[in-house]
C-alpha cells in the first residue's frame, strides 16, 4: 500500500528554526503573534493574525490577513497564493519552506495555553546558511523593505550586512577589514556554510553604500557564477602559487597591475592569502592569476 503524501513547513529561521510542522489534510491554520493564533511566532514584525494557511485535497493555499509588514513568497509580496514544494515563505523575519513528503510525518500542534502573547517579542532570530543563502536573505529582506542587521558566521570568519528600506547600506567581514564594499559583498555572498542571525539595527548606521537589495542580489548571483567557473581551473583556494624557474616570459610583458599581483603571489605563496590581501574583487583576482599562469609567469600546486 502506498503511503499518503504529506505537506509540511520546515522553519529555516526564527524561534522555530529546525522544526517541521506537518499539516493534516484538510486543515486550516492561522499564523500570528497573538494568543488566538494556531501557530504563534513571537516577534514584533509578525501581526497578531498575520496569515491563514488552508490545506485541502493536497492543495496548500495562503491568505494574507491584512498584516502590517506583509507576507512574501520567494521574495514577492503576496495577498493570496497556492504554495508548492520548495516555496519559501517570509513571515516577519521567520522563513519557512514548503515540503512534500511521500512518507507520513507526525503532526505538530501548538498548545494555546501558555502560548506567547504580544508582549513576548523576540528581538533576534537565527538560521543556517546551508538552508538559506546570503543572497536569498538579501533579496527577501530587501523586497519586504525591512530594516535588519544580518550577522553572519562562517567558521572563524564573521560578517554583517545592514538593510534599510530595501537597500543594503553597510557591510563588513572580519577577514577583509578596510576592503571596499564590492569585495566584501561578494565574499559574504560566497559563504555556503555557517549561520546567520537577524536583528533590528540598534545603533545609528553609517551608510557606506546605498544599493537596491533586489538589484544587488541579481548582480551577486552573476558574479558568483563567473567566480565558480574560474575557481574550478584553480582547483582550490588553498592552492600554492610560485614563480617557475627559469621564468621564460619577460617581466617587461606585464603592466603595472600584473607586476603588482605577481609580486603579491610570490610574497604570499597561497591563493587564499592573495584573495584576502589584494584590494581587487575576488573574481578579478582569480581571472588575473589564471592569466599569469597561462602565460607562464606563475605555477600552482
Amino acid at each position: 500500500m502506498m503511503s499518503q503524501r504529506r505537506i509540511s513547513l520546515r522553519f529555516l529561521s526564527g524561534n522555530r528554526q529546525g522544526t517541521e510542522l506537518a499539516l493534516e489534510d484538510p486543515s486550516e491554520l492561522v499564523v500570528g503573534r497573538g494568543p488566538g493564533a494556531d501557530l504563534v511566532l513571537s516577534e514584533g514584525m509578525v501581526s497578531r493574525r498575520h496569515v491563514r494557511l488552508r490545506l485541502h485535497d493536497g492543495v496548500l493555499a495562503l491568505e494574507e490577513l491584512g498584516s502590517t509588514n506583509g507576507t512574501f513568497v520567494n521574495g514577492a509580496r503576496v495577498t493570496a497564493r497556492e504554495l508548492i514544494s520548495g516555496d519559501r515563505v517570509l513571515i516577519g523575519t521567520s522563513i519557512c519552506r514548503v515540503a512534500v513528503h511521500d512518507e507520513p510525518r507526525a503532526v505538530v500542534r501548538d498548545s494555546k495555553d501558555g502560548a506567547p502573547g504580544a508582549a513576548e517579542v523576540a528581538t533576534e532570530v537565527t538560521g543556517d546558511l546551508a538552508e538559506v543563502s546570503v543572497i536569498e536573505l538579501i533579496e527577501m529582506f530587501a523586497r519586504s523593505r525591512q530594516d535588519v542587521l544580518l550577522e553572519l558566521v562562517n567558521g572563524r570568519d564573521k560578517g554583517a550586512l545592514v538593510l534599510l528600506d530595501g537597500r543594503v547600506v553597510a557591510c563588513s567581514c572580519s577577514r577583509l577589514r578596510g576592503m571596499r564594499p564590492s569585495k566584501v559583498l561578494l565574499r559574504l555572498a560566497s559563504w555556503t556554510r555557517g549561520s546567520f542571525e537577524v536583528r533590528a539595527p540598534s545603533t545609528p548606521i553609517r551608510c557606506e553604500l546605498a544599493r537596491d537589495g533586489v538589484e544587488l542580489a541579481v548582480e551577486l548571483r552573476e558574479k558568483l557564477d563567473e567566480l565558480e567557473i574560474l575557481r574550478k581551473r584553480l582547483f582550490a583556494d588553498a592552492a600554492e602559487l610560485f614563480i617557475p624557474r627559469p621564468m621564460l616570459p619577460s617581466l617587461s610583458e606585464l603592466d603595472e597591475a600584473g607586476l603588482a599581483l605577481l609580486r603579491l603571489a610570490h610574497n604570499l605563496g597561497c591563493m587564499q592569502r592573495v584573495l584576502d590581501e589584494c584590494e581587487l574583487d575576488d573574481g578579478v583576482i582569480v581571472a588575473e592569476l589564471l592569466t599569469l599562469i597561462d602565460r607562464g609567469f606563475l605555477r600552482r600546486t
